[in-house]
């Protein structure tokens, strides 16, 4: 084993070995790193070294490796919890990287699916931008949705990290800009979510913030169809009646 005076050699070595030749040597590199992802002036280094340069295409390259694909989906969200950066949002928001999301969301495997769901929820926090192309991608309409929709058992944290990252989206969406500029596949999109919130918000109580938060976001939206998913859900009804308030205080009372 060897040891290391300073993060900095640390992360430099360890993004050598990454360039290694040797998969198994890689993956060394990928699990000290993730492991490493537990002090703050580890990730301090890995941004300076722009981290995501180095894991995104090695893991895109071997997304075939379940282990290569947990371990560099970790790290990611452990950088991107602390630093998300024009550059980085634009590295992990795009074409190329939304075609390794449907691939790798689409592995029978719970944890990483949940762990792209927390890596997009840490890039489109606070950037309008990527929320617009995310709502826009082929991993959110095609991939994601149709996933919530035709799943008979969703396992409770891909539920809620999927609840979690729609609601940010629609938060970050600008209406006032968007306005009559939306086409006929992103008015479905929209409506999709909507109804995604309206089904979900009584699965479990942790559920509520987040999609009472989405349905209130998505609403300032003109697309008609989203209000008719709205108003035929009856959860304004539910909202005026303090329904989902005195919900919480039952569930509190039983406790």
């Amino acid at each position: 084993a060897e040891t290391f005076q300073s993060s900095t050699v640390f992360v430099n070595k360890m993004i050598s070995y990454l360039q290694s030749n040797s998969i198994d040597i890689k993956k060394f590199a990928i699990l000290k790193l993730r492991e490493a992802t537990v002090r703050q002036e580890a990730i301090d280094e890995m941004y300076q070294y722009n981290i995501v340069d180095y894991l995104f295409p090695l893991m895109n390259d071997n997304a075939q490796d379940d282990t290569i694909v947990y371990e560099v989906l970790w790290v990611l969200i452990n950088v991107t919890t602390k630093y998300t950066t024009p550059e980085m949002v634009t590295k992990l928001i795009s074409e190329y990287s939304y075609n390794f999301y449907v691939k790798a969301f689409s592995k029978n495997i719970p944890d990483i699916k949940e762990n792209i769901l927390w890596l997009l929820s840490n890039v489109t926090f606070e950037s309008p931008t990527a929320a617009m192309s995310l709502m826009k991608s082929a991993f959110i309409q095609d991939k994601l949705i149709p996933y919530l929709k035709e799943e008979q058992a969703i396992v409770k944290c891909i539920l809620r990290h999927s609840l979690f990252l729609l609601s940010t989206i629609t938060g970050y969406l600008n209406y006032d800009s968007q306005i009559n500029k939306v086409d006929a596949k992103f008015a479905q999109t929209e409506a999709e979510i909507a109804k995604m919130f309206c089904t979900f918000i009584d699965a479990d109580p942790c559920f509520v913030n987040d999609c009472l938060y989405g349905l209130a976001k998505v609403s300032n939206s003109t697309n008609q169809k989203v209000h008719s998913v709205i108003f035929e859900s009856g959860i304004v009804r539910r909202i005026i009646k303090n329904e989902f308030f005195q919900k919480s205080i039952n569930d509190e009372i039983k406790k």
